[in-house]
């Protein structure tokens, strides 16, 4: 085995061990990858795709370097480039006013594709007339007439190929475009009458550099067809510190053409490509100058530029301003002998005779075009009862019967005993409100035609209002929303839905009323401010009463779950707005001091009959239990195995279906109290029974003390 090639294998089998070493699926970073790529190329070179295969055959791949190309893609640059970090650092102030897009570095992203899909041979140009037949080439013979046949052929090292009976004949140098005529000369010397058609079928590959500031330099097999533009899309393109404007083919060793990319990623013209020999170099020097153009332009970005460029070329290559620019004012942000910024402001008169701007642009320069004032200025409106509401075109001497014509310009309920001229002063930014008789001015009063100014505001009232309605659901036969009139009543509702369905437990109705939640929310807050008061004078005064770190520690504890008690008032306490009634059958329900009027929103939801009770709280099974007649509340405490130790069996009060609560401090013996279907009986936890952790702490803590001084004790008694 000689000495290249266990090379080759030592350095393969490093990049395995560096790749596992890494972790499986991360990427080998592109230092890692030219590093390997510079130690291999003295044994081999980068093959990207070609438009056709080589004479050799297929372009053989080293097995590194083919495990490299699995791996690889074109390194997207960092979202942010340094000159991109820079200018948007420099525009977030105004960004946020102005609605400036962030600003990115112009050209490269034609680039952000892999080298497969941008060398896969679709931009490869045709075998063109003049093209010269060299080494490597291989094309089609076909023949036919008298004699006929098919002969594939390639040309070898010495520019020639063999054809059938005339043996080796020369091709190298010989132009595409005389090939036929050449081979068919050749042919009719030995076959008479014969037709002859000459095809490419292979173009040999050449050997290319490109380097500079590309991602992917290095050195790469392309095709002989292949131009300069091709070479520096298979590298992945200039990184955004590479320049675009110019970009250097040298071949041997001096510059012979230089590539502007914006002229064509601005204006789709290739004119400067050039076709590449093997040996040449694309070389990608760092990036010029730069300027940004952010605002109101077309395509707004970061753009290089070169020597001597103004500021309308800047603003040309940034697709040219908007209609909603406001180029009285275009502001120039500057970096002044690497010392400061500073801010030029430029007044243009720009029109069609002198379009463009004559300022010197600098390196780092940001232009700013801002937009016109949004508002619109020769306008007056038209609000409300209208057909046609919205901004109408000022001209002087417009009137107010100009955009109220006839009634017909009116919805159903416009008010037309008063309108209004809503007119704000431009001196002194007051609004003063002119009234006119819109009925008036209708019946040809032109007393009441005022002239309007612009800016003017015409407001038509309407005495139409919306409808109040209330919601039924749940057990109601025609349950839905009704509208309801003044004075309405709940069980003229009640008639109108058809009463309630034979499965209604009309004990269990719920009523909900907007307006009364509006009530019970203000009154629990003034409940949860006044406990929080209470609560911070409270902790505030204890430390004046003297107490013992253990009183002290139980009254902290105390604080404690009262403020927890608060919290949860403030967080979870939900109002839904319900009011008590006894509601009955429409006919026994009307007439009662239950049979309210109604409000617009009121929702009445009358459920199905209940056969379970709650018990919730401090009981050992929380649950519902079926429901049996006339047994009392102790009956259902017993099913669900009774108070815990922590309950307060003292306070247990009932939630009855209808939303009325029964407690002890009414006068209630709860235990025995009767229960109905859908009650709830609810057990509360005692807060006033003694932490039994602390009650141990403070003893440990007497006895120790305790301990201590029968110990001095005894010592001074032996002395």
């Amino acid at each position: 085995m000689n000495k290249k090639l266990l090379k080759k294998i030592a350095l393969f089998l490093l990049l395995i061990f560096t790749w596992s070493s890494a972790g499986l699926g991360q990427e080998i970073s592109p230092a890692q990858i030219a590093q390997y790529k510079s130690l291999m190329n003295s044994q081999t070179s980068k093959s990207a795709p070609l438009n056709v295969p080589s004479l050799a055959g297929e372009n053989k791949i080293a097995p590194a370097e083919e495990k490299l190309n699995q791996i690889k893609t074109i390194p997207g640059e960092a979202l942010g480039s340094e000159i991109e970090e820079y200018f948007a650092k420099t525009i977030s102030e105004e960004a946020e006013i102005y609605k400036f897009k962030p600003l990115q570095q112009f050209g490269y992203k034609i680039f952000r594709q892999t080298g497969a899909e941008l060398s896969s041979g679709g931009d490869q140009p045709l075998v063109s007339a003049d093209y010269m037949i060299g080494p490597g080439d291989s094309f089609i013979v076909t023949m036919w007439g008298i004699a006929e046949g098919v002969f594939d052929v390639q040309v070898n090292p010495e520019g020639n190929v063999i054809l059938p009976k005339v043996g080796v004949v020369p091709v190298a140098g010989v132009r595409y475009g005389d090939l036929k005529s050449y081979i068919e000369k050749q042919l009719t010397r030995y076959y008479e009458q014969v037709n002859v058609a000459v095809a490419i079928k292979n173009i040999a590959g050449i050997r290319v550099y490109v380097v500079g500031e590309v991602n992917q330099p290095g050195t790469y097999n392309v095709s002989s067809l292949s131009t300069a533009y091709n070479a520096l899309f298979m590298a992945g393109g200039p990184t955004k510190r590479g320049s675009l404007r110019d970009v250097r083919i040298i071949r041997g060793g001096k510059i012979i053409g230089h590539m502007d990319l914006y002229n064509f990623l601005l204006y789709g013209n290739r004119k400067q490509d050039v076709n590449l020999i093997a040996g040449d170099t694309v070389f990608v020097p760092i990036i010029g100058p730069v300027a940004a153009v952010a605002g109101n332009v077309r395509r707004a970005g970061i753009y290089e530029i070169k020597p001597g460029a103004d500021l309308s070329d800047v603003i040309t290559m940034a697709g040219g301003v908007l209609p909603t620019s406001y180029i009285n004012r275009v502001q120039i942000e500057r970096v002044v002998a690497h010392e400061k910024r500073a801010v030029l402001d430029k007044q243009f008169n720009f029109s069609e005779k002198n379009p463009r701007f004559y300022t010197d642009v600098k390196d780092m320069d940001l232009i700013k075009i801002y937009p016109i004032f949004s508002a619109v200025d020769n306008v007056v409106y038209l609000d409300g009862a209208v057909k046609y509401p919205g901004p109408y075109q000022w001209r002087s001497g417009l009137k107010v019967r100009d955009l109220l014509a006839n009634a017909e310009n009116l919805v159903i309920g416009a008010y037309l005993p008063r309108a209004e001229i809503v007119r704000t002063d431009r001196h002194n930014f007051e609004s003063k409100i002119i009234e006119f008789g819109l009925g008036k001015l209708l019946s040809g009063d032109n007393k009441e035609n005022y002239a309007l100014e612009a800016g003017d505001r015409l407001v038509v009232s309407s005495e139409l209002k919306l409808p109040k309605k209330i919601s039924l659901k749940g057990e109601i036969r025609l349950s839905g929303d009704y509208t309801i009139s003044k004075g309405d009543r709940l069980s003229s509702v009640i008639k109108r839905a058809g009463g309630f369905t034979d499965q209604a437990y009309l004990f269990g109705a719920i009523f909900k009323r907007k307006s009364a939640r509006d009530v019970q929310t203000k009154s629990l807050n003034e409940l949860v401010d006044q406990m929080e008061t209470d609560l911070l004078i409270k902790e505030k005064n204890m430390s004046s009463l003297g107490l013992t770190d253990a009183d002290l520690a139980l009254k902290n504890q105390e604080n404690a779950r009262n403020r927890e008690l608060v919290s949860r008032l403030k967080e979870k306490a939900e109002i839904e707005g319900r009011v008590i009634i006894a509601l009955r059958d429409p006919g026994l329900f009307e007439g009662t001091k239950d049979d309210i009027e109604l409000e617009d929103g009121d929702e009445l939801m009358v459920p199905k009959i209940s056969n379970v009770v709650n018990v919730l709280g401090e009981v050992y099974n929380p649950s519902s239990v079926v429901f049996q007649d006339n047994k009392s509340a102790a009956f259902y405490l017993a099913k669900v195995g009774g108070t815990t130790s922590q309950a307060n069996s003292g306070e247990i009060y009932l939630i009855r279906a209808d939303g009325s609560i029964v407690s002890r401090r009414q006068g209630y013996d709860i235990p025995a109290t009767k229960l109905l279907p859908g009650d709830t009986i609810l057990v509360p936890k005692s807060f006033e029974r003694l932490d039994f952790w602390l009650a141990i702490k403070d003893f440990t803590h007497w006895f120790y003390e305790a301990t201590l001084a029968f110990a001095v004790i005894a010592t001074y008694i032996k002395k």
